[in-house]
């Protein structure tokens, strides 16, 4: 006789990095053989990564037990809330030293919240879709073929924050996003702008990285927003210029 199918309550998967806990599992070990777990825990030990999920499925894994490199492939889930901490550039090199090579990612409901430095992005996903996700030690993290439809974006940092309501955002390719307010209070010069929509071709890897970078956009209705510029000023006094 021949099982092609396993259940069990709970299972554990272990790296240099990462622990993974699963709960409620079934394995199905055919060629066309997945597994799924009800709900599943990632954290990562050096406390920077930590994933929730529920139906959470994937087709194939694989833990390289010396160097605990993690390969997995054909990742989908329900519901799910993500935190990320991304270490800065300095910090590259204490990162783990194993790589994480994830290929065919399908989620949806997702919550997640992003730290790069001083910058935070946080964000409600309705649907992510992601060919491949590739974390090498020592190397920031880079995103393939990344598209997603979601609500509340939010980028923030010490002088300035970009929020959008609604976006259907696609790496290298047209995106459409709503509601967008973006204020910035560096030096005291302040910059604040409000626009119903704007089109643009965003670089998801830069953003990531702590970059907004916009290529190819537009802005509706053109010229049609309010901006506002405040510059400090001092008085000439014995040759001191204005500040």
């Amino acid at each position: 006789m021949q099982w092609n199918t396993l259940d069990f309550k709970t299972g554990t998967i272990k790296t240099n990095n990462f622990d993974i806990k699963l709960y409620d599992v079934r394995y199905t070990g055919d060629k066309n053989g997945y597994l799924l777990a009800k709900r599943a825990q990632l954290n990562e030990r050096l406390s920077r990564t930590m994933i929730m999920a529920e139906n959470a499925a994937v087709d194939e894994i694989l833990i390289d037990e010396e160097t605990g490199d993690l390969t997995a492939t054909g990742i989908r889930w329900d519901k799910a809330d993500v935190k990320v901490v991304l270490p800065e550039k300095g910090q590259m090199e204490n990162t783990g030293k194993a790589a994480i090579e994830l290929k065919n990612i399908k989620g949806r409901n997702t919550t997640a919240t992003i730290k790069t430095g001083n910058t935070t992005i946080s964000t409600h996903l309705d649907i992510i879709s992601l060919d491949e996700l590739l974390k090498e030690p020592g190397k920031e993290m880079q995103l393939k073929d990344l598209a997603v439809a979601g609500q509340q974006l939010k980028i923030v940092d010490p002088y300035s924050s970009l929020t959008v309501s609604d976006y259907v955002i696609a790496d290298g390719k047209s995106s459409i996003l709503q509601n967008v307010r973006y204020y910035n209070n560096k030096n005291n010069n302040v910059i604040n702008l409000s626009l119903p929509t704007v089109a643009a071709t965003p670089d998801i890897n830069s953003i990531l990285n702590g970059k907004i970078k916009l290529s190819s956009y537009k802005l509706s209705p053109a010229c049609c927003f309010p901006v506002t510029f405040n510059y400090p000023f001092t008085r000439r006094r014995k040759g001191i210029k204005n500040a």
